[in-house]
């Protein structure tokens, strides 16, 4: 199946789930679902394994709910990986292995939601087995708020986590002869961590760099592309250290627009929403106030009198709402091929080698970046 692909929930709710059924999935969408894919796969075959290997672990659980929704979400996007490259899990090398928890620290934006969803719409008085799959689920959520980027000690712990789960299914199909050999025994989580905080420093992105991507985003006409929401959204990336979920619409910031302000001499703040009055602002840079008062010009705001307690992104059908921080980053996710293409025909050269970076462009890219600019 060609990339991308949404992939569909395969085991069922807790509550439904029968450790000794014996057809499965139980599920006819789930198993439509894996009769999509190729036998190389081994769709089918290799789900029952997971299913049986979920009933070999569930003695040991300590809480069986949420132990089995970790252990599904593991399994699942093991099985989900290998449908998407054509894989059978028992087929695995210890290369795919490691792509394996490479991609678990970035999957592609057709994996991931903006917050945790059922895995089916509850079909009431109709049996588990005729019950949808959610639209809106996936099995990741979108995690924007890390300012700095991924810690080297974080990237251990999710690649050690992502290992031992995988490691445990391998096991338990080596002890039962499903697999010839162990896997994951050539290369350790620390040696697969230390490749990938290395590999961030690769992506900085240049002042140089920066200052391209604003132009070329600038310049864009072509439909269905936001422009100027993007520049901003680069802005706030780049030249501060304001978590973008403070600054899109949100019960616990409404207008948030109006929480920029100028102060008595004349240079812009940002307040923290729910800040003390008696706290002080934190003062802009230059580099960001200087896109700033151009998106304002853009929304038709006057930046001469206190701003109005307006979303600082408006949708466009609907201007009184906000757009959300998952809509955001799809938006700067738009201009991936656009600018990569750019790059190539770039005849700058300190542009063109980058072209890799800019077709994965993203907020913890250009905010790991970031150094030396605001307070915030």
């Amino acid at each position: 199946m060609a990339e991308p692909f949404v992939p569909c929930p395969i085991f069922p709710p807790y509550h439904l789930w029968d450790p000794y059924a014996e057809n499965f999935p139980e599920n006819r969408y789930a198993f439509a679902y894996l009769k999509g894919f190729a036998a190389d796969c081994e769709p089918f075959t290799m789900t029952r394994c997971c299913s049986w290997y979920l009933r070999a672990i569930a003695p040991s659980w300590r809480d069986p709910q949420t132990d089995y929704n970790v252990a599904t979400h593991h399994l699942e996007s093991m099985l989900n990986w290998g449908f998407l490259h054509g894989i059978s899990l028992r087929h695995w090398t210890d290369e795919q292995f490691i792509k394996y928890l490479h991609f678990r620290l970035n999957p592609p934006t057709s994996w991931i939601g903006a917050k945790a969803c059922p895995r089916y719409v509850d079909g009431l008085s109709i049996p588990f087995s005729e019950w949808e799959p959610n639209q809106r689920w996936r099995p990741f959520q979108l995690k924007l708020d890390i300012s700095q980027g991924i810690a080297p000690a974080s990237v251990l712990r999710m690649i050690r986590r992502n290992y031992s789960w995988a490691a445990g299914f391998f096991h338990y199909c080596h002890l039962n002869s499903w697999v010839r050999y162990p896997k994951g025994q050539t290369f350790t989580p620390k040696e697969v961590a230390a490749t990938l905080t290395a590999a961030t420093s690769h992506d900085a992105l240049s002042d140089h760099e920066m200052q391209w991507i604003f132009n070329r985003v600038s310049e864009t006409e072509r439909k269905g592309l936001n422009p100027r929401e993007v520049i901003m959204y680069l802005a706030f990336a780049r030249y501060t250290k304001i978590s973008i979920d403070e600054v899109t619409e949100t019960p616990q910031a409404p207008g948030a627009l109006a929480f920029f302000v100028k102060n008595e001499h004349g240079c812009w703040e940002w307040w923290r929403p729910g800040s003390s009055v008696m706290s002080s602002g934190k003062m802009l840079s230059q580099e960001f106030v200087h896109h700033f008062e151009d998106y304002l010009r853009h929304l038709g705001v006057d930046s001469s009198v206190p701003l109005p307690q307006l979303p600082f992104f408006p949708q466009r059908r609907n201007p009184a709402a906000g757009v959300s921080t998952l809509r955001l980053a799809v938006h700067l996710a738009d201009f991936r091929d656009l600018l990569g293409n750019a790059a190539k025909e770039s005849p700058d050269s300190l542009i063109s080698s980058s072209e890799a970076k800019f077709r994965k462009i993203n907020w913890t890219m250009i905010r790991r970046s970031s150094q030396g600019y605001s307070e915030y």
